[in-house]
């Protein structure tokens, strides 16, 4: 099979030529939108057989074309692989150190990290093959699936209390530290106290004491971490990179012990006003936007949120590396106060599908399976599966080719999917077949977004 050479495409002229069927291979102009600096990378793509390439070497692609003519062989030659792109693409996570921990990335495309699908950058393949993994979606990038991986040391691993103007989130619990919380019960600071407001008499009431106790907090978290930070400098350490906990804990050891007790009690006065609730292995998180919320130590969760890369700050029991002081006025300015309870629990009964979270601009739901067991729903828009326990076996199907008893379908492609493993289902029309296929009872999130999003 030959592959014909189309020079610069661009827009629906790329469109065009993947529709048209036979082998095409082409350079585009990518917007690095993501990178820091932001950036246009010349990006050359091969498609052929259902398959797909990119590289940011098309100079090094127009010399392999004339000497090799499948998607397969010039993919080898460029030290990577052609991926079907009718079947589901793996997805390599991107691990982002964070204060409190760590982050493990899916999905990501930003300027701390770009995630792979396939081992391809997934920035890439979603701008260069749009038209046939999402061509009805116009937002970019796509919903954002990451690991929430959090130290178990308390402080240290608690992440920042925040609010989000737009975004929406949802957590599973995956993990919980049996050092951290020896009774198996983690938890997650959400929202504020209802004692406190009505001890308070108002809300205004209520919100100016919390304010003032932020501030005294923040001064004497301020303190502590020019100490930290004089430190870091004696020791010739990187004051603007997480530092690992036991570090830490050394650093901090050598500070005085006074100022430790008043950042220690100026953080209980203030977690005072908050509100903690407790999480067990399954559960279920969702956060609304405008609802200050902070996953405690020791908790691992598995996150899809939409890709709205924005926060405000309320706190910190850390020093924040990436912005300057906290938004604690501007994030109380538009706080929700009455939120609804943000745990849900679910039966693990085999052979279900429970909707976990649905909003409007994403839904995700759990499934279970058990051996021998199967489960299929209909898909219209890119899918993100995730692994939580198990392994399951992900087949993308067309509809019948014919209406008739054997109700016969097209295999489209298929990819199997563990723990912790995750796939990317590309666009179409048909049904996604999910399968039992070994270890222990199978449990898996299937995460979209609605059709008239």
């Amino acid at each position: 099979m030959g592959i014909d050479r189309l020079g610069h495409l661009q827009g629906l002229q790329i469109g065009e030529a993947l529709a048209a069927g036979g082998g095409v291979a082409f350079t585009c102009q990518h917007h690095a939108s993501y990178a820091d600096p932001p950036r246009e990378i010349t990006l050359g793509a091969v498609y052929a057989e259902g398959k797909g390439v990119v590289t940011d070497k098309p100079a090094e692609l127009e010399r392999l074309l004339g000497k090799r003519d499948d998607p397969d062989a010039i993919a080898k030659a460029l030290g990577v692989r052609a991926l079907d792109l009718q079947a589901p693409l793996p997805l390599t996570p991107v691990r982002i150190p964070k204060p409190w921990g760590e982050e493990l990335w899916y999905t990501g495309i930003e300027k701390r990290g770009v995630s792979l699908a396939g081992g391809m950058p997934i920035a890439w393949l979603l701008d260069v093959f749009a038209p046939l993994l999402a061509p009805s979606q116009s937002e970019f990038p796509p919903l954002l699936l990451k690991i929430l991986a959090p130290h178990p040391v308390p402080n240290l691993g608690d992440l920042y209390f925040e609010l989000h103007e737009r975004k929406l989130e949802v957590y599973v619990v995956t993990g919980i530290d049996p050092d951290a919380w020896p009774e198996g019960k983690g938890a997650v600071r959400y929202g504020f106290s209802a004692e406190q407001r009505k001890a308070a008499g108002s809300d205004k009431a209520f919100l100016r004491a919390y304010l003032e106790a932020v501030r005294r907090y923040e001064a004497v978290r301020r303190q502590l971490d020019e100490l930290l930070d004089k430190q870091l400098q004696a020791a010739g350490l990187d004051g603007g990179a997480p530092l690992p906990p036991d570090d830490y804990q050394a650093l901090l050891g050598r500070t005085p012990a006074a100022l430790r007790a008043d950042e220690e009690a100026a953080r209980k006065e203030m977690h005072g006003f908050t509100q903690l609730y407790p999480l067990s292995l399954g559960d279920v998180v969702r956060i609304q936007p405008g609802v200050p919320h902070a996953l405690q130590h020791g908790v691992r969760v598995v996150e899809f949120q939409t890709a709205h890369y924005e926060r405000q700050i309320l706190s910190f029991g850390q020093k924040v590396l990436t912005q300057e002081g906290w938004d604690t006025e501007a994030a109380l300015r538009r706080v929700v106060l009455d939120p609804k309870p943000p745990v849900a629990r679910f039966p693990a009964e085999e052979t279900t599908i429970h909707d976990v979270a649905r909003f409007p601009e994403l839904e995700v739901q759990r499934l279970n399976l058990g051996p021998g067991q199967r489960a299929q729903f209909p898909w219209f828009q890119y899918t993100l599966i995730m692994g939580i326990a198990g392994q399951v076996r992900v087949a993308r199907k067309q509809y019948p080719l014919r209406l008739d008893k054997r109700m016969e379908y097209l295999l489209l492609g298929e990819a199997l999917v563990g723990a912790e493993e995750a796939v990317y289902v590309p666009e179409g029309r048909g049904t996604i077949v999910m399968e039992y296929a070994g270890g222990e009872a199978a449990v898996f999130l299937v995460a979209r977004r609605p059709l008239l999003a």
